[in-house]
């Protein structure tokens, strides 16, 4: 695992380079702030194990933006020799807690400049839930992960149906671009009802197949989903489908069981290297938050089985 003295990480999200390195992007704040005002850091290295620290890429912005109470989990993409960051902004002006998605755009990986001053996604009322239902206190529209398929980017969020069962509204918002600026709303992914929240979703297609990965908390899941599964625990969890237009089902919670002692491990990012694929998360214990160790994930039709944590490094 990763650490740095004085500094706390949240959530991370990697992305590799043409030439083999992988740029790690991750939340940071002073360790036992009980409030964070996370600012984005960046970390580069080759194995998964060893990383070089660069410093932070993004803070919250100016008082009065729509950025300046901090910043939160993001993705990142190349598009014409360009790297573009969607990442989550909070905002003082916010009445209730809710987060928008604000742009970045950098040359190299490590300098980047906020695209806009203006967030390209807020909450979507006509689609997503717009009044607080759920067990915490604050509206769900955040953690964007940019992928691109069929000529249009995409956009997945963490986000609330508007109708349905309080303990199963737990959605992946669904946006749509041509330009990564002008975003058009639509319904959410036709998701198996599992939770309150999804956070930190993902998509990637693997095997003729779409796999889709998030994270929740165990106090989240419906109760029969526990009753019926009670090995299951907070953390990832996956859901599949054969196209993105498709319900994505699971096999039965679709609980993915990292074992990693002492510690909680959370928000997961799934990544391909060497033909073999890895899951890198965040390692909390107790209110502070390093990098994990990768683990090895074995895929199938449609479940995510964990070989083991490899303390040394992804092999070449």
């Amino acid at each position: 695992m990763y650490t740095r003295p004085g500094m706390s990480i949240g959530d991370l999200w990697p992305f590799c380079d043409e030439k083999g390195m992988i740029h790690l992007f991750c939340l940071t704040a002073p360790a036992g702030d009980p409030d964070p005002a996370w600012e984005i850091s960046h970390l580069t290295g080759t194995d998964l194990v060893n990383w070089e620290y660069h410093g932070a890429v993004l803070s919250r912005g100016a008082a009065g933006s729509f950025d300046d109470a901090g910043l939160a989990t993001g993705s990142v993409m190349k598009h014409e020799g360009r790297y573009y960051m969607a990442y989550t902004a909070h905002s003082t002006r916010e009445k209730i807690k809710c987060g928008s998605i604000g742009l970045a755009v950098s040359d190299d990986l490590f300098h980047w400049e906020k695209a806009v001053d203006a967030p390209i996604a807020t909450l979507d009322p006509v689609h997503y839930e717009d009044e607080i239902t759920g067990s915490r206190p604050f509206l769900h529209w955040r953690d964007p992960f940019l992928f691109r398929h069929d000529g249009l980017f995409h956009l997945a969020l963490c986000a609330r149906r508007k109708n349905g069962p309080i303990k199963t509204r737990g959605a992946v918002a669904h946006l749509v671009s041509s330009d990564l600026h002008h975003w058009e709303t639509l319904p959410p992914f036709q998701t198996e009802p599992l939770c309150e929240e999804m956070e930190c979703p993902q998509l990637h297609r693997i095997h003729s197949r779409w796999f889709l990965l998030f994270s929740t908390h165990r106090d989240l899941i419906d109760p029969p989903v526990v009753e019926a599964e009670p090995g299951i625990s907070g953390g990832v969890f996956v859901q599949t489908a054969p196209s993105l237009d498709a319900p994505f089902t699971r096999s039965g919670s679709g609980y993915i069981p990292v074992s990693m002692p002492e510690c909680y491990f959370y928000a997961p990012q799934l990544l391909c290297l060497h033909g073999r694929y890895w899951l890198l998360g965040t390692r909390w214990i107790q209110e502070c938050g390093s990098i994990s160790d990768p683990v090895e994930i074995l895929i199938d039709e449609n479940r995510m089985i964990p070989l083991n944590n490899n303390e040394k490094g992804v092999p070449a």
